[in-house]
């Protein structure tokens, strides 16, 4: 009796034992070697430099295309025409303040991408940015128009909080 308990238990470790075996066997199998990781972050890294370094490109939501600084400009443009009512001379102004404002944000994310500034850098270079195109925007338009655009601003900040 003692022998057929030992074997049991013998045979009930053996099993136990062979399964993590098994287990582990497969996890180490699937998983990359540490230089295999390194090289794919580096490859991962250069293909992301890639892709915002081309010159009015940002990156893109997938599945999207990503729009040039020109077409980003225009659309926003555009979009203040419908909102506030803009002259057609104002809205090719506003077009080349966007184009300026767009060009030093793709240049802000850029630097944050390749590593060349830090998220706070970046946050303060867009934020300057971003002020700067509301100041100039405000000086182009009309008493009517500033209050329009305050009360858009104000309702984009509410949607976005």
């Amino acid at each position: 009796m003692k022998k057929l308990i030992a074997l049991l238990v013998i045979a009930l470790l053996g099993i136990s034992v062979s399964q993590n075996t098994f287990a582990q066997n497969s996890m180490t199998r699937d998983t990359p070697k540490k230089e295999e990781r390194k090289n794919s972050d580096k490859n991962d890294k250069k293909n992301t430099e890639e892709k915002v370094i081309r010159k009015g490109k940002v990156k893109s939501v997938e599945g999207t295309q990503a729009m040039t600084v020109e077409e980003r400009a225009q659309d926003y443009a555009n979009y203040l025409n419908q909102k506030i009512g803009l002259t057609p001379d104002q809205v090719q102004q506003i077009q080349s303040i966007n184009i300026d404002c767009e060009n030093k944000l793709d240049n802000a994310k850029a630097n944050v991408i390749t590593a060349k500034s830090t998220q706070k850098e970046f946050s303060k270079s867009s934020r300057a940015a971003l002020d700067a195109r509301e100041n100039a925007i405000k000086a182009i338009l009309n008493k009517e128009q500033i209050k329009k655009y305050d009360q858009m601003i104000k309702e984009l900040r509410a949607m976005r909080n």
